[in-house]
């Protein structure tokens, strides 16, 4: 049908993806209607939930059927004429297409973010909004959000708590001035960012692009990273998955560049930011790290540079340890006031409700 002429995978592939960003705004919507906390047991009960509360229109069903004919022209393309194959190799023979493919595929893996209206303030949601406002009011008011008068007669922000995610969201609310909006952001953009960090790591432990991709997009596609922050609400874990890859990828970095000490740094940096948004898994994280650390370190010991490498591994986590004990050191240190100093959270005191 095109002649000689290259086929056009890439407008295909845009017109895909268009069609699934309008599903999203005009058919997907309409689902808006049921809350979020309800679920269904059979799907029965589902579709006829369905019947009595939402009405599709005829622009609902062209975009399905649009969208459901391209889908299997663009299979019926690959099948017969390799067209995603051959479009995936022309991206994978160079680092920046690679990129801009991974981006791509992750903005609209994670459009979700960006449905109307606010946030579900079920589960943690509610105590992460609100701290996020707290600290947007305080940063436009040209302060830095260490104290609140919001809570009883006044109260430190975030005592024992990671301040990194609700000091980005207050930063990013002075351009956009809708708090909703300023948390899509942030957290779209974690996730994001979140798939390329991914990529990177394993694109650097496997010496291959396809490999990066995939696992870029296992990682920001996996169902726990978005229950996580979105059912679960622990919105500030979206910041954390976005760095976890990084202090990995430092790792790495220490192992294979010349660079070692700058690799170290910034390594150190990634540990603290972990901290920083949440201590609790930043400190299970840094565990993992060191058992990770070692086991790099063994399969590398008969290596030239092994002592270099060895250095620059004790500098990364001296650093880390160093500079994320702004958070931790207060924590310890405060243990006996909080409740935290017997790890006492079980509920097997609490009565079984008699209602």
């Amino acid at each position: 049908m095109f002649g000689k002429r290259p086929f056009p995978t890439v407008w295909v592939l845009l017109f895909w993806g268009g069609l699934s960003v309008c599903i999203q705004y005009v058919t997907l919507e309409k689902f808006s209607v049921f809350p979020p906390s309800r679920s269904y047991t059979t799907w029965a009960s589902f579709v006829h939930a369905v019947e009595r509360q939402i009405s599709f229109g005829l622009l609902d069903g062209l975009l399905v059927a649009l969208f459901l004919v391209s889908t299997a022209f663009i299979l019926y393309k690959e099948v017969r004429h390799r067209i995603l194959t051959d479009f995936l190799q022309a991206c994978f023979a160079s680092q920046r297409k690679t990129l801009w493919l991974l981006t791509g595929c992750l903005l609209l893996c994670v459009r979700f973010y960006f449905a109307r209206g606010e946030l579900s303030w079920a589960a943690d949601a509610s105590h992460h909004i609100a701290s996020s406002w707290l600290a947007a009011q305080t940063i436009a008011d040209g302060q830095v959000p260490i104290w609140t008068f919001f809570i009883g007669t006044g109260s430190p922000y975030l005592q024992n708590y990671g301040f990194a995610f609700f000091y980005l969201v207050g930063l990013v609310d002075l351009v956009c001035r809708d708090l909703f909006l300023s948390l899509k952001l942030v957290m779209a953009a974690a996730h994001v960012l979140s798939g390329i960090g991914m990529y990177y790591l394993a694109a650097s432990l496997c010496r291959s692009r396809r490999t990066g991709f995939i696992a870029g997009l296992g990682y920001a596609l996996c169902f726990w990273h978005t229950q996580h922050v979105l059912i679960m609400g622990r919105l500030p874990l979206s910041l954390f998955y976005a760095l976890l890859p990084w202090a990995f990828y430092w790792i790495e970095r220490v192992v294979n560049s010349p660079y070692k000490m700058r690799a170290a740094l910034l390594g150190g940096v990634s540990i603290a930011l972990l901290n920083f948004t949440h201590p609790g898994y930043g400190t299970y994280a840094m565990v993992l790290l060191g058992c990770y650390s070692m086991v790099r370190l063994w399969s590398c010991w008969d290596r030239p540079d092994t002592r270099e490498t060895v250095r620059a591994g004790v500098l990364l986590f001296a650093l880390g340890i160093a500079f994320g004990a702004y958070m931790n050191v207060g924590m310890y240190l405060e243990r006996m006031y909080t409740r935290m100093h017997d790890l006492s959270f079980g509920l097997s005191s609490i009565p079984d409700p008699t209602w």
